[in-house]
């Protein structure tokens, strides 16, 4: 206690000085504590909005082109079952869906047409690898994968905009235009097919919409099969080629997948796996996390640097207080008084100047959280500010600020005690 008012009437002496320094720890405190804070929310908000159930991997019997596209194997190497095998054999897989692109992108309803977005095929655990509850009407079934139903599931938005409401969706009927198909010599036409709306699902969040491809649309792939045993033949070769799966938990996902599919159809299988949409990997997802940690290690920096620059003010203040002492700390060293006792009422000292200096940053980083924090989301592509919650600054970084502070502050509060120690006693004492 001693230590501390001595401490006060210490800053007396330099009331500006003193301000200015404990603003400047202050401030550096307070952006390393902002710093900690939002670049782990916002770490955490991207595995929430994209990861919160597991990761999903897109596996694919494709080969890489010198393009950067992916190629699709002909003929499939892979069967309906591949999605099954890595649900079975794989560490924290939960969930596969197989997928197809449409062969349409356009909808009709009340005689207006629609552009659609994302139109996908698949079957009944799409959904739930995609992590979306249904919103009105009934969940894909397996019997209308088997059955090759012409049913229509769409998204909310999707919804809303062909029909007004998720509800007012229900039980409605959608066009999809002509399309041929067949030997190149001999098209078939396939007339207009009508799809009766079964169910909404609820919009994924934009950046997992974009990131994964999400549709906006999903049919039974099997509802496309037309044209006969050739047709419904090389139908089933091109869904072999690519499904979803959600893995949870399991660092080494990837690898398992590909050990599982290739001791089922052999070391040549032509295998690629990634994050991202039906076609490639996804470069929204990956630029997203590459910012995030990009701006998490510059951050972060920067609370540092300015943490230790006004950790330099402390050593100022204390240079002045040790050198003003001199011939008094000479006497105690005359009288007994060891060098590590000397050491440690200073440190001390340095401590409860940091400690003030740490108070202050604590009261900024609270003050100025939310308006900084609106500035940092614009950084990011498919993140807000008011996802993140109520409580901005965490714990942890308080903790690692206070400590930051107290660490420096106190190291270089007795940096002046060096060379004074290394003085002889009497050449202190004669030291007026």
């Amino acid at each position: 206690m001693n230590v501390f008012f001595e401490t006060l009437e210490n800053l007396r002496n330099n009331p500006f000085k003193s301000l200015i320094t404990f603003l400047s720890l202050g401030i550096g405190v307070g952006i390393l504590i902002f710093a900690l804070s939002i670049s782990t929310l916002f770490t955490q908000l991207l595995d929430t909005k994209v990861n919160a159930e597991g990761v999903v991997y897109t596996v694919s019997n494709t080969e890489l082109q010198a393009d950067g596209t992916y190629e699709r194997v002909r003929p499939a190497q892979l069967d309906m079952q591949a999605s099954n095998l890595v649900t079975a054999g794989v560490s924290g897989a939960t969930e596969a869906a197989v997928l197809m692109p449409t062969p349409f992108n356009q909808v009709t309803t009340h005689g207006q047409k629609y552009q659609l977005r994302t139109v996908v095929g698949t079957s009944e655990a799409y959904l739930d690898v995609m992590d979306l509850d249904l919103l009105s009407g009934l969940s894909m079934s397996e019997s209308d994968v088997d059955n090759g139903s012409k049913k229509m599931w769409l998204s909310e938005s999707t919804a809303i905009l062909l029909f007004g409401s998720a509800d007012s969706a229900i039980d409605q009927q959608v066009q999809t235009p002509a399309r041929t198909f067949g030997p190149r010599n001999n098209n078939a036409t396939q007339a207009p097919t009508l799809y009766t709306i079964a169910g909404v699902y609820e919009d994924a969040d934009e950046l997992k919409r974009t990131a994964y491809g999400i549709a906006d649309i999903i049919v039974p792939y099997t509802a496309a099969f037309q044209g006969g045993d050739g047709n419904v033949s090389r139908m089933l070769e091109f869904i072999a080629s690519t499904f979803v799966v959600k893995v949870a938990d399991n660092d080494n996902a990837d690898a398992q997948i590909r050990d599982v599919l290739t001791l089922e159809y052999g070391d040549d299988i032509s295998l690629n796996i990634w994050e991202g949409t039906m076609q490639s990997p996804s470069t929204t997802l990956q630029d997203t996390r590459d910012s995030v940690q990009s701006f998490t290690l510059v951050i972060n920096l920067l609370g540092f640097i300015l943490l230790v620059s006004g950790a330099i003010g402390i050593l100022s203040i204390m240079l002045v207080e040790i050198l003003g002492k001199r011939r008094a700390i000479s006497l105690e060293r005359a009288l007994g008084a060891s060098i590590p006792a000397i050491v440690q009422k200073f440190f001390m000292q340095s401590l409860v100047l940091s400690g003030i200096s740490a108070m202050i940053g604590i009261a900024l980083a609270y003050f100025f959280a939310a308006p900084l924090t609106d500035m940092v989301a614009a950084v990011f592509n498919g993140l807000e500010a008011s996802e993140l919650g109520d409580s901005l600054i965490q714990p942890i970084a308080i903790g690692v600020g206070v400590c930051s502070a107290l660490l420096f502050g106190g190291v270089f509060g007795v940096l002046p005690l060096i060379s004074l120690a290394k003085r002889p006693i009497a050449e202190g004492l004669r030291d007026a």
